[in-house]
C-alpha cells in the first residue's frame, strides 16, 4: 500500500501582500527533536527504483548499493556533506557486480562483488573509483564455479576474517590485511571436507566462530594463526546466534540430550555450558531468538509451553528467567529487540495488537509505551537509534476522511508516551522491502518512496 505522504516539517508562513500592505505571518521555529524528512537523491530518475540496500557507515562516508539503469547494481556512497555518487562501476555496463557483505575495517570498506565474468571475490574501497579494487582472486577455478563467495566478513583488532571456498570447494576460515599477499587461509579445519565456517564474532580480543568437523559442530577460537585456531569446547552443540554481552558470549545450542536452549561461554572449555533447560518437556526446545545486549544483560525471546515471551539472563542458571508475560490471552511474541537509553524496546502483542513496549528487566518496568494505532496493530518494525531518538516504521491511522485506512509512518520516540509521535509518512509499505534504517552522523537514512518516484535513499534530519 502506498501511504499518503505527510511530512512533519517546520512551517514558515510567508508574507501576504494585500492592497499594498504586507502582513508577515508568525514563524514556527524548529525545536530540538523536530524531524525533517526528504529524499537524498533520485538515483534512478522518475518512477524507477534504485532500491538502496546494505547501508554501511565507514568513518565519514555512508556506503550502500543501488540499481541504476546504466550501471546495474553497484557501490554508491553519500558523504557527510550530503553528496551522493557512484563509487565504481565494477562489472562493465549494466551487468551489476551486486556488492554484498559491506563491512568496515578502520577507514576501509571491504565487500564481495562479481566481476564481468560472474566471479564473486573479496574487494575493498577507500571511497574512490581508483581505490576500489579486488583484493585477491581466491578461487581460481574457471567459471561458472570459480567464485570463492566470501561471507561472514568480520573485523577483529584491525584484521578482516571471513569464510571462503577454496579450489576444492571447501569452506574454511580466511583473513586479510587488505592486500593480496596478506589474504590467506588461517587453517584447514576439516582436511577431508568442508568446515562450513560461520557465525564469525569478535569476542575477548579474538575471533570466535562455529565450524564443522566429522564429529559435529562446535565453537572455535582464533588469534589469526593456524596454531592459535582451536576448539573452545569438545561438546558438539551446533551453536547459533553468537552474541557478546560484556565478558560473556551467549548463543543457542542443542545436543543429543537437550534440544535448542540458551548457552554461555567465557571463552574457555570449562566455561562453555548450557544455561538452563527452559522448556522441561522432553523433546521440546525453547528455541531462543533475538539475543540482545542491553547494558550488560542479555534479553531474548523463548517459546516455553507454546508461549513465546521475553526472557533475560545474567549468565547464570538462576538469573535466566522470564521477564514478564504481558499478554495473558496468547503469547507476547516479542520482536525487534533493541537497546535504547539503557532499556529494551520491542514490538509486543497487547491482546491481539502488536505495539511498542519497553522493559528495564523487571516485571513492573515491562510495559506498553504507547498504543500507536488504537484501531488495530501498529506492528513496529526496524527499530533503530539515531540522533538520540528511537525510530521505527509503524502502521497508523491519521486521516478521518478515509475510515479504516491504514498508513505507514516513520515514528520518533524518546521512550515516553507523549514523545512517541509520527514524523513523516512512508511510501514503502511492504514487509518484504525493509526500510534499512541506519544512523549516519546523527541523521537517519533509509529507503522510501513517494508519489512520482520509486524506492530511493531518504533521510530524516533531527534538529539539535
Amino acid at each position: 500500500m502506498m501511504a499518503r505522504r505527510q511530512r512533519n516539517v517546520s512551517l514558515v508562513l510567508g508574507a501576504v501582500a494585500a492592497i499594498g500592505l504586507a502582513i508577515l505571518a508568525p514563524v514556527a521555529v524548529a525545536a530540538p527533536g523536530d524531524v525533517h524528512t526528504s529524499q537524498s537523491r533520485d538515483i534512478a530518475a522518475g518512477p524507477a527504483s534504485s532500491d538502496p540496500e546494505r547501508l554501511t557507515v565507514v568513518g565519514s562516508t555512508l556506503f550502500f548499493t543501488a540499481d541504476h539503469p546504466t550501471y546495474g547494481r553497484e557501490l554508491w556512497k553519500t558523504t557527510a556533506g550530503g553528496v551522493t555518487s557512484l563509487v565504481r562501476n565494477i562489472a562493465a555496463g549494466a551487468a551489476a557486480s551486486d556488492p554484498l557483505e559491506l563491512t568496515a575495517v578502520g577507514s576501509t570498506l571491504f565487500f564481495t562483488a562479481m566481476d564481468s565474468a560472474g566471479d564473486r571475490e573479496l574487494w575493498k574501497s577507500d571511497g574512490t573509483g581508483a581505490g576500489t579494487v579486488r583484493v585477491r582472486n581466491i578461487r581460481t577455478v574457471a567459471p561458472p564455479n570459480g567464485s570463492s563467495a566470501p561471507g561472514e566478513l568480520t573485523e577483529v583488532n584491525g584484521t578482516l576474517f571471513f569464510a571462503a571456498s577454496d579450489n576444492a570447494g571447501d569452506r574454511e576460515l580466511w583473513k586479510s590485511n587488505g592486500v593480496g599477499s596478506g589474504t590467506v587461509r588461517v587453517r584447514n579445519i576439516y582436511p577431508t571436507g568442508s568446515a562450513n565456517v560461520r557465525e564469525l564474532t569478535s569476542f575477548a580480543g579474538a575471533l570466535f566462530f562455529v565450524a564443522t568437523q566429522q564429529d559435529g559442530s562446535r565453537i572455535w577460537r582464533s588469534d589469526g594463526l593456524a596454531a592459535g585456531t582451536v576448539r573452545v569446547s569438545s561438546v558438539s552443540m551446533i551453536p547459533q546466534a553468537l552474541t557478546v554481552v560484556g565478558s560473556k558470549l551467549f548463543f543457542t545450542g542443542e545436543t543429543g540430550t537437550y534440544n535448542r536452549e540458551p548457552w554461555v561461554s567465557d571463552g574457555s572449555s570449562a566455561g562453555t555450558k548450557m544455561l538452563r533447560n527452559l522448556d522441561p518437556e522432553p523433546g521440546v526446545p525453547s528455541n531462543p531468538s533475538q539475543l540482545t545486549d542491553v547494558g550488560g544483560t542479555l534479553f531474548f525471546s523463548a517459546d516455553v509451553g507454546g508461549d513465546r515471551e521475553l526472557y533475560k539472563s545474567d549468565g547464570t542458571a538462576a538469573g535466566t528467567r522470564i521477564v514478564r508475560n504481558v499478554n495473558l490471552t496468547q503469547d507476547t511474541l516479542p520482536l525487534g529487540l533493541t537497546a535504547y537509553n539503557g532499556k529494551l524496546y520491542f514490538s509486543g502483542r497487547n491482546n491481539f495488537d502488536a505495539e511498542l513496549y519497553v522493559s528495564d528487566g523487571t516485571f513492573a518496568g515491562t510495559k506498553l509505551v504507547k498504543d500507536i494505532y488504537n484501531q488495530g496493530a501498529s506492528s513496529p518494525t526496524g527499530l533503530t537509534v539515531a540522533g538520540g531518538f528511537l525510530f521505527f516504521r509503524a502502521l497508523t491511522f491519521f486521516d478521518p476522511t478515509f475510515p479504516g485506512t491504514v498508513y505507514d509512518q516513520l515514528i520518533r520516540s524518546d521512550g515516553t508516551t507523549a514523545g512517541t509521535i509520527p514524523v513523516g509518512a512512508m511510501g514503502v509499505a511492504d514487509d518484504e522491502v525493509p526500510a534499512g534504517f541506519v544512523d549516519f552522523q546523527g541523521t537517519l537514512y533509509y529507503r522510501d518512496s513517494s508519489a512520482g518516484f520509486g524506492v530511493e535513499l531518504w533521510q530524516a534530519t533531527i534538529e539539535n
